[in-house]
């Protein structure tokens, strides 16, 4: 077993707990997350999903080449929301366990190579979250504007008002 430094442990448990915020919107809101949105392109949750895993591939992938290129990443156009609900968190869980491994199979010093700017692994991840938590912020107010219940953990985590739906 491979043991993280105390930073990184730290880091990783915000990062899991973003993750658990994207999880509880696919198995709280099932198919609901296919409703269209008032947004060009990503214009399901099921889209931003995709959106968001193809970017933390390219994170994963920083962790192993020690550099962060956004190169491989699709337009916003290209998401196809067609996975089934189950596809999406055999998908997600794919992708966590590539880079949990990723993680911690890196040199405690381990540095990222951002535009010029080395960031300690930490920060990487540090950044992720923020890609994370931007995008459950706008499930949020995606269904607060389309009238779709609020996942009851997303709720309870964030001490949101009930929804009368």
């Amino acid at each position: 077993m491979i043991i993280l430094t105390k930073e990184l442990s730290g880091v990783y448990k915000e990062w899991s707990f973003a993750r658990s915020n994207t999880i509880a919107f696919v198995k709280e809101l099932q198919e609901k997350i296919n409703k269209k949105l008032n947004r060009p392109e990503l214009d399901t949750i099921k889209k931003h999903i995709l959106e968001m895993l193809d970017v933390q591939e390219a994170y994963s992938e920083a962790i192993e080449t020690k550099v962060m290129s956004f190169a491989s990443l699709k337009e916003n156009d290209e998401f196809n929301d067609e996975v089934s609900i189950q596809e999406l968190l055999d998908k997600i869980n794919e992708v966590d366990n590539q880079m949990k491994t990723r993680i911690e199979n890196a040199p405690f010093d381990t540095e990222i190579l951002w535009d010029g700017e080395r960031r300690t692994l930490s920060s990487h991840i540090a950044a992720l979250i923020s890609h994370e938590m931007f995008h459950i912020g706008q499930f949020v107010g995606f269904c607060y504007a389309q009238n779709i219940q609020l996942p009851k953990y997303i709720v309870e985590m964030w001490g949101l008002s009930e929804q009368n739906l």
